[in-house]
């Protein structure tokens, strides 16, 4: 048997029926239907689609710095920083 989060299929359709289905007359039990059925066909959707874990991929890039940049550009000796860091990066 499946498990559904039925809170958020109470949620969803409370909100479809104050914003959508109250403005057309419509009733909050034809909301909970329409949101049962948008539920239903969500997981059945999922559950045909096998759907491979993802594997994450970690590049790690390395930088060559220019040679014209040197410690004093990075930490310049004028600091404006909290705390009195000299750190003007980023």
């Amino acid at each position: 048997m499946k498990r559904y989060d039925k809170r958020e299929v109470m949620k969803s359709a409370w909100r479809l029926y104050k914003w959508i289905f109250k403005k057309q007359g419509k009733t909050f039990g034809e909301a909970l239907k329409e949101t049962w059925s948008v539920v239903k066909f969500n997981s059945s959707f999922y559950e045909k689609k096998v759907v491979k874990p993802v594997e994450k991929v970690v590049k790690s890039e390395s930088y060559q710095w220019p040679t014209s940049v040197n410690a004093s550009a990075i930490y310049p000796d004028n600091s404006r920083g909290l705390m009195g860091s000299k750190y003007c990066g980023d």
